[in-house]
């Protein structure tokens, strides 16, 4: 059982609710099951939530969709007050359930990656998630959700698990076979272990995703015992069946284990203590076993709590906390980015890069967090798969980032390649970008109508308005505004209505012709891309700024993350990965671009489908606009916004190359127009459409969409959607 501090939730995550049978309709025990849930759903105050397990998709055989939809519509039954199935019609998820104010639950099925039969896929259009990407990205916007709220993640297949077998396994049913089993089971896995090919690869990938989040406490079924696994300052609950168990080898980062039958409660105090109350199955009856605290409030500065991690997701607690003084520190401190040395040796081969910019000391200022943005609270560590950063509310209303400048590019390797070879190479290879580019990208935007968060350099100090994030104090890293939901702040940026990822907004582009992106803000940016060398603009790298009309919502890009800008590829290693039949995706920032197609290489599935009714001369209005805009003068004074030291070092360079390379910026855009011309992808929303095509004399042909006119006798509306005219060549 779950509770909060104020009702109680009872959530049933074991799944296997009925046994498999050679027919295609649920068997007797669905008797059983109607009875439990009709039981439980007459309890006063309680929420009833099932998650699906693999014995409910047939044991993972065939029938497996149909018979979880039957377990669906049974649990589905009107006469069940407070009882909730939370993934429709087999889907993935992840659904995300608001719990309290201050708790959040995601739940995801993890049967449907393990299901080797039929299942909901995007060509059947049931889920509006069905892809393994898609899933990924709403899991990771999921996260990115409970920033300011706890979290529990609810799947019925454990990620982690004490899997270490006991002799006893590899002794029966006589030693040689029971051994095969064992390591059959530890090491390739059938339908039922977690290590399967099936389902290994989103379980690995959802753990490097929470590795990065602290605070999470993921809840499983699925094992015949109980265990609880620290990890990360994350909490993994395996709940074994209530009513049996199995024995197994306790693991070093296990701290609970039981293998008599039970149930574990977790209680959320407002504080921000988190307490687990464990419970034995005991003649015919549950009683508490061991209470466990998993996380302590920030208030709690005790030394016997102090290998228990923080807890502060809600503000309150953290109101609570900004009242402790810290005294205060200096003004300016001399550091540097980073350690990137080198000998000639290295600068031949892997590349000289950045590397006296990395290492340069500079002169730079202490974040001032009492009167910056009218004062300035961190609430929760970011997300980056290299960065780190520091989310913060500021007093005038707006949200705030605070990103390393210095990367960790081994952080999503294993534990055993942490201090590889592999990874020695890939955080020198983080020389190659500039440290403070992302100063002189925020200066040259500010000259243009592009939408973009401005940049500032400083050093976190050692606050207390960090709460539980005081280890990043001295941390070097620039303060950005954050396009955070609306919803949430009491100013949105650039005073938008919604701030959507990229897959929401194609999710709204598809679904509705009254929603529209700004294509030729767009394009501007893209230009602008072409002119500053970032090849790292895939979709994941795009917010969108929504604006409400009454036609409809259009939209505006918000392009961030520039860590790939001026990129040298300048090393012999790295010249050779730069050429066009080596690397497809990458481009050396140079006086000239020489492989259009490798710089946007990554981008060129979402320019496609976003730029279709861009024409040539649309493309030429975008370059003249950001020729226009950005003169020498503005290219001399984005690069002097780099910290003094710096722009003697590496600051000069990049802005003689800025000023060649946009004399010739008509002809590179054009150069990326016909590349994306040659194909032309025209598509509809789900909405009724009219398509009309005309072919001309002069062999032109003329794309329009219009609206649906009921009532018509040609159906075609007034309302023009889309329009281009194709001229044969």
């Amino acid at each position: 059982m779950l509770t909060s501090s104020k009702d109680p939730v009872l959530l049933i995550l074991n799944g296997d609710l009925i046994k498999k049978n050679k027919t295609k309709f649920l068997g007797i025990d669905s008797l059983k099951v109607f009875k439990m849930l009709q039981t439980l759903s007459s309890v006063q105050n309680a929420k009833i939530i099932v998650i699906p397990g693999d014995r409910d998709w047939n044991n993972s055989r065939k029938n497996g969709l149909k018979k979880v939809q039957q377990l669906e519509n049974l649990v589905e039954y009107d006469g069940f007050k407070n009882v909730k199935w939370i993934l429709d019609n087999g889907c993935p998820g992840p659904e995300l359930i608001e719990l309290d104010s201050t708790l959040l639950l995601m739940a995801i099925n993890t049967q449907w990656w393990n299901h080797p039969h039929d299942k909901p896929t995007s060509v059947d259009g049931k889920c509006s998630i069905s892809t393994k990407r898609d899933f990924i990205i709403e899991f990771e916007n999921a996260l990115a959700e409970s920033e300011d709220k706890n979290l529990i993640i609810a799947g019925h297949f454990p990620l982690i698990e004490q899997a270490s077998p006991s002799i006893k396994n590899y002794l029966l049913p006589v030693p040689i076979v029971g051994s095969f089993i064992a390591s059959y089971h530890q090491n390739i896995g059938g339908t039922k272990d977690i290590i399967n090919e099936k389902f290994n690869p989103i379980r690995e990938k959802l753990l490097k995703r929470m590795s990065i989040k602290n605070g999470i406490i993921y809840l499983s079924g699925h094992e015949r015992n109980t265990q609880i696994i620290k990890e990360n300052d994350n909490y993994f609950i395996n709940n074994g069946l209530p009513d049996q168990a199995r024995k197994t080898t306790k693991i070093k980062n296990s701290i609970y284990t039981s293998t008599k039958p039970g149930i574990t409660e977790l209680i959320y105090y407002g504080n921000g203590d988190i307490v687990s109350n464990n419970y034995l199955y005991i003649d015919s009856s549950f009683k508490k076993n061991k209470e466990l605290k998993l996380y302590k409030s920030l208030l709690d500065s005790s030394l016997i709590a102090s290998d228990i991690p923080m807890n502060c997701a809600n503000k309150n607690c953290l109101t609570e906390v900004s009242k402790i003084l810290l005294p205060k520190n200096e003004d300016f401190i001399i550091t540097s980015s980073g350690n990137y040395s080198s000998n000639l040796i290295k600068n031949l081969f892997m590349g000289k890069h950045y590397r006296d910019s990395w290492n340069q000391s500079i002169k730079v200022r202490i974040l001032d967090m009492d009167t910056t943005k009218g004062g300035i609270d961190a609430y929760e560590k970011g997300g980056g798969h290299q960065t780190t950063s520091v989310k913060m509310y500021g007093n005038d209303g707006y949200a705030y980032t605070f990103r390393s400048v210095n990367k960790d590019a081994t952080r999503t390797l294993e534990a055993k390649l942490k201090n590889s070879l592999i990874a020695r190479f890939l955080q020198d290879n983080i020389s190659k970008q500039h440290p403070y580019g992302g100063l002189i990208i925020s200066e040259l935007l500010d000259n243009t109508s592009i939408l973009h968060a401005k940049s500032q350099l400083y050093i976190l100090p050692n606050s207390n308005r960090l709460g539980n994030l005081n280890q990043y104090g001295g941390l070097l890293g620039t303060l950005e505004d954050h396009q955070k939901n609306p919803k949430k702040v009491k100013h949105s940026f650039a005073n938008a209505d919604k701030i959507l990822q990229s897959h929401q907004l194609n999710k709204k582009l598809y679904d509705n012709h009254n929603h529209k992106i700004n294509a030729m803000g767009y394009l501007k940016a893209r230009v602008f891309d072409i002119l500053v060398g970032d090849h790292g603009k895939h979709q994941d790298n795009w917010k969108w700024a929504g604006y409400k009309s009454d036609t409809g919502t259009f939209y505006l890009p918000i392009p961030r993350d520039r860590d790939l800008v001026f990129v040298k590829w300048d090393g012999l290693f790295t010249w050779i990965a730069d050429r066009k039949w080596a690397f497809e995706s990458g481009e050396h920032f140079g006086y000239k671009i020489n492989d259009v197609k490798s710089l946007m290489w990554v981008a060129r599935h979402p320019d496609r489908f976003l730029t279709n009714e861009m024409t040539k001369q649309d493309w030429l209005i975008a370059s003249k606009y950001i020729q226009t805009q950005l003169t020498d003068s503005i290219i001399e004074m984005a690069a002097k916004s780099l910290p003094p030291e710096i722009y003697k070092l590496s600051g000069k360079e990049i802005e003689e190359k800025l000023k060649t390379r946009i004399k010739d910026l008509n002809k590179y855009a054009l150069q990326y127009y016909k590349l994306l011309a040659k194909q032309v992808d025209v598509t509809g929303s789900n909405k009724k459409e009219y398509f009309e095509i005309i072919r001309n004399n002069d062999a032109s042909i003329h794309v329009s969409i219009y609206n649906i006119k009921e009532n018509s006798d040609t159906l075609k509306g007034d309302k023009l959607i889309y329009h281009r005219k194709f001229i044969s060549t």
